[in-house]
Formats: structure tokens, C-alpha cells, sequence
């Protein structure tokens, strides 16, 4: 009982330096976080509530950030460097650069994640738990809201310019069928 406690005590004490260590300059912390379209149209209060609930992360190029399978605790904003988007079937993809959020939909649906990340290069991020983030989104509706429709319209834009790339196919296919 007594480990238990102490790694509890230390994990909270880590968690506790890293906030500190966000908040010492919250203006530049929430510049960073204004610019990410999940975030998009919060005012200075909700993203200073979300900075008192992050923590920074640093991963060392090659360590993986979570694999594909994983329950979706968390949510992060990727600071500096790049990370690589491993498939399931083994496709790999890298070009998530700063600012961008990662993990976002799983942990908002609850799914379970669906590829597995890995830093490309060494990273910092900026890592929200699930419960803290919720517990933000029910005290703050209209943050809760302005972020999902933030989601919502994000998602819209990515399905568009999917289905453009799908139709340009298709037409390609048809004319060289022709």
C-alpha cells in the first residue's frame, strides 16, 4: 500500500511541476493553443482553464506515444516536432507538425485508438487527461460547445477534401478505362 501511495504521490507531484511549468508563461502557452482550430474562438479564460489541466510531455524521436488498440485516456497538442501515424496495415504517414491536436476523436467518443504514434523527431507536447478535460466541458458549456463545433467543422473539411481526392479518382479511372 505504501508503494502504491508513493507512486501516486509521485506521479501527482511530477504532474504538478510540469502544470507550474506551463503556467509560468501562460501567455505564450495559450498563443500556441489559439492557434490550434480545435480551440479556435475560446476567450482567455476557457484556455487558461485548459492550460491549469495540461501537462508537458517530452518523447524522445522513436518512442511511441500510444499504439493502436489503446483505450483513448488522453488528447495532446503536438508543440515541437513531428510525429509518424502508423496503420494498422502497416501504412505510414508523416506529416503532423506543430500545432496540431492528436487523439482528440477517440478520446470525445470514447473509441479505442485506431493507429499507433510514434515520434518522428524529439517532441513536446502539451497532454490533456480525459477526466480533467471533461470535467472542464461540464463545468463550461460554451466551451464544451465551441469545441465540438471547432471538431465538427474540422472533420467536415477533411471528409470534403477526401471525397474530392475520391472523385478526381474515379474520373481518372473512367477516363483511362475509356
Amino acid at each position: 500500500e505504501r508503494r502504491n501511495a508513493g507512486v501516486n504521490i509521485s506521479t501527482e507531484r511530477r504532474r504538478s511541476r510540469e502544470r507550474r511549468e506551463i503556467l509560468r508563461d501562460p501567455d505564450q502557452t495559450a498563443g500556441r493553443l489559439r492557434t490550434v482550430s480545435m480551440f479556435e474562438g475560446l476567450s482567455t479564460g476557457q484556455l487558461m482553464n485548459l492550460l491549469h489541466i495540461c501537462s508537458k510531455h517530452i518523447y524522445a524521436r522513436g518512442q511511441t506515444i500510444f499504439s493502436a488498440g489503446d483505450e483513448s485516456n488522453f488528447m495532446f497538442v503536438l508543440v515541437q516536432g513531428r510525429l509518424q501515424m502508423v496503420f494498422p496495415n502497416g501504412t505510414v504517414m508523416d506529416n503532423d507538425r506543430p500545432p496540431e491536436v492528436v487523439g482528440e476523436l477517440g478520446l470525445i467518443i470514447g473509441d479505442r485508438r485506431t493507429v499507433t504514434v510514434v515520434a518522428a523527431t524529439d517532441c513536446i507536447v502539451l497532454l490533456f487527461g480525459k477526466e480533467e478535460l471533461f470535467r472542464v466541458f461540464h463545468a463550461d458549456t460554451d466551451l464544451w460547445t465551441k469545441v465540438l463545433t471547432n471538431i465538427i467543422r474540422e472533420q467536415t473539411v477533411n471528409l470534403r477534401t477526401e471525397n474530392d481526392i475520391l472523385k478526381n479518382l474515379q474520373r481518372k479511372r473512367v477516363f483511362q478505362v475509356l
